[in-house]
């Protein structure tokens, strides 16, 4: 389908050039008239009237500045000159003034004048519809630009100001957030900044009068009292004078977002004081704890000394059997209370990661011998085969104190746990990469695969009823994979019931201060006690 465009784009030009042609045409049908003398050169009237029409089309032609567009004038008027070049040399040679060669000069002069004519047409006519295609683009980015601003109006809060911050225009999203009209709104000062400091607004009015974009968060004061916070990007549009003529203010309500920002960090104080507070009252019960120990182990010193002193005959005399019994059992219930003690102020500096751990050269195979010494106590009067089987491997460095400890406690287990008469328990230690692996193996009862999974976690009892025949508090293997844990390791069990069970944790080899090389290597003998 041809638009209306389209028509005027084909017609116009055609029109033109053949009203132009034809009066042409028409007045070289005049040859026999006579002529005319202008500046001394003779013209035939027909050429007076081609040459004023041609006059008149370059005229408008160079007036539209149509030959800023489009060069194919200027090619139409170099063939003309070649043309009007040659025929003036044909007049040139031309005997007489109106003969035959006379004649054919004035054809080619005129079809020159058709030349300049059809080029200056079809100008026209690409001019033309050049200006339609750009009304078309002009029309279309237009209708982009109404799309974008529909957007961006239901998108952002929009407003735009004059040089001075006056508005100009306020989007409805404008309106709903500040609950003032377009028509209150509008021949107002939009940058005031009464919520912030003066400094504030100086830096924003700086920074946008020198053509610069600013961006923050400004709270604004609604109509009603209320306030409200925006993300805001303030653009300068600069004008011809390289200054800001105008100021683009896009703005997105982070209100509920700046409330939540306040409420958590009200929140976060509230909690620093609770961590505060929480740390006091933690080094509080800390001291407590340890003035509790103190004082229990300063009332149980004189009674497991003065115990071990009645049951030596050579310090206080001969006893009987039921006063050594009694004795005995007094000996032996301060020791369990001076271990309770001990673990119950173990476990709960390890519950706050407050255990602290040596670095220490250790002989192995000495550590393990002692571990055999201090079970050995715990044996007498139990017929229980007690074995170490540690070969020699030399040295590591790590927690004596704290790895003896372990090991102490793992053997107790294992001894509540086996025959008294007729019990097994077998301790090694061995090299396993960089890792020093300790085991302590039972013929006990066992642990059913459902115990294993709770064993090391704090008052876990195998047995929780009332008649159990083992004591305890159900601390020592819990303090024993916190101990572990802290020095690095890993603490395990195997066991079936009926089977007894093995124990087994690792501690790495470690290095002295000085990083040298450790050297495993011992000359001393396992212990084994029966």
């Amino acid at each position: 389908m041809i638009t209306q465009e389209k028509k005027q784009s084909i017609l116009v030009p055609i029109i033109t050039m053949f009203a132009i042609v034809g009066s042409s045409i028409g007045f070289s049908m005049l040859a026999p008239l006579p002529s005319v003398l202008l500046n001394g050169p003779l013209f035939r009237p027909y050429d007076v009237l081609a040459v004023g029409a041609f006059a008149t089309v370059l005229f408008f032609y160079f007036k539209k500045g149509y030959y800023k567009i489009n060069d194919i004038f200027f090619k139409g008027l170099a063939g003309y000159v070649v043309i009007s070049l040659f025929a003036e040399g044909i007049i040139a040679m031309s005997a007489t003034n109106f003969d035959s060669t006379f004649n054919v000069a004035h054809i080619l002069k005129d079809i020159g004048y058709m030349l300049i004519i059809i080029v200056l047409s079809k100008s026209f006519q690409q001019q033309f519809k050049m200006k339609v295609e750009m009304g078309h683009e002009i029309e279309k980015q237009t209708d982009e630009l109404e799309k974008f601003k529909y957007a961006l109006d239901e998108s952002a809060i929009v407003a735009i100001t004059d040089n001075k911050g006056t508005i100009t225009y306020v989007n409805d999203k404008f309106c709903n957030i500040s609950k003032y009209t377009k028509e209150e709104l509008i021949g107002n000062k939009i940058l005031k900044f009464d919520e912030h400091p003066p400094e504030f607004a100086d830096n924003i009015w700086k920074t946008i009068s020198s053509g610069k974009v600013w961006r923050g968060d400004v709270k604004n004061i609604a109509k009603d009292g209320t306030n409200y916070w925006a993300k805001t990007v303030i653009t300068p549009l600069i004008g011809k004078n390289e200054k800001p003529e105008r100021y683009i203010i896009i703005r997105t309500d982070i209100t509920e977002q700046k409330w939540i920002e306040d409420v958590l960090s009200l929140q976060a104080i509230e909690l620093s004081n609770a961590l505060k507070r929480n740390k006091k009252v933690e080094k509080l019960k800390e001291e407590f704890l340890a003035m509790i120990s103190h004082e229990l182990k300063t009332l149980l010193t004189p009674i497991i000394l003065w115990a071990g002193a009645l049951k030596n005959e050579n310090i206080l005399g001969k006893l009987t059997t039921d006063q050594l019994d009694a004795i005995t059992t007094i000996s032996d219930s301060a020791d369990e209370l001076t271990k309770l003690v001990s673990d119950i102020f173990d476990s709960y500096k390890l519950d706050l990661e407050n255990m602290s751990f040596s670095s220490e050269e250790i002989k192995i195979d000495e550590m393990m011998n002692e571990a055999v010494e201090q079970a050995e106590q715990i044996l007498l009067h139990k017929e229980i085969t007690f074995k170490n089987t540690t070969l020699s491997i030399g040295t590591m460095y790590s927690d004596y104190k704290r790895i003896l400890q372990v090991m102490k406690n793992i053997i107790i287990n294992a001894i509540d746990f086996v025959d008294p008469n007729n019990g097994k328990i077998e301790i090694n230690a061995s090299i396993k990469k960089n890792s020093v692996l300790f085991q302590v193996k039972d013929n006990g009862v066992g642990i059913s695969t459902e115990d294993q999974k709770n064993l090391f976690q704090k008052f876990y009892q195998v047995d929780t009823s009332t008649t159990r025949k083992h004591g305890g508090s159900g601390l020592g293997l819990s303090i024993c994979k916190g101990l572990v844990t802290g020095m690095k390791g890993k603490i395990w069990v195997e066991s079936k019931v009926g089977k007894g069970s093995i124990f087994y944790f690792t501690i790495p080899v470690g290095k002295p201060k000085d990083d040298t090389e450790v050297h495993l290597k011992s000359t001393s003998t396992p212990k084994i006690s029966n």
